[in-house]
């Protein structure tokens, strides 16, 4: 299983304030799933819960992991089409 780990205090306030106060529902939905994982909530119920693809969940989980708060945001389509694996 796979979940979300390591997150300091100031790190789990930062991405509650950004869940509560964002003017974009996406970046939102990405930060609420971020903790949700990091208390220990399944890929399964995660995807239950936002309603999407477990390969969604994975991507929101190694944008987070590769690039921290910059990765819950939209990237441009040429930036994901250049630093395609």
């Amino acid at each position: 299983m796979r979940f979300i780990k390591d997150l300091t205090i100031d790190t789990i306030k930062l991405l509650n304030r950004i869940y509560k106060q964002s003017s974009h529902y996406q970046v939102k939905q990405r930060a609420h799933c971020i903790l949700l994982s990091y208390e220990g909530k399944t890929i399964s119920e995660l995807m239950e819960i936002f309603q999407v693809t477990q390969g969604t969940i994975y991507n929101w989980m190694n944008d987070w992991e590769e690039y921290r708060l910059l990765g819950l945001y939209n990237r441009p389509l040429e930036f994901r089409l250049s630093h395609a694996k």
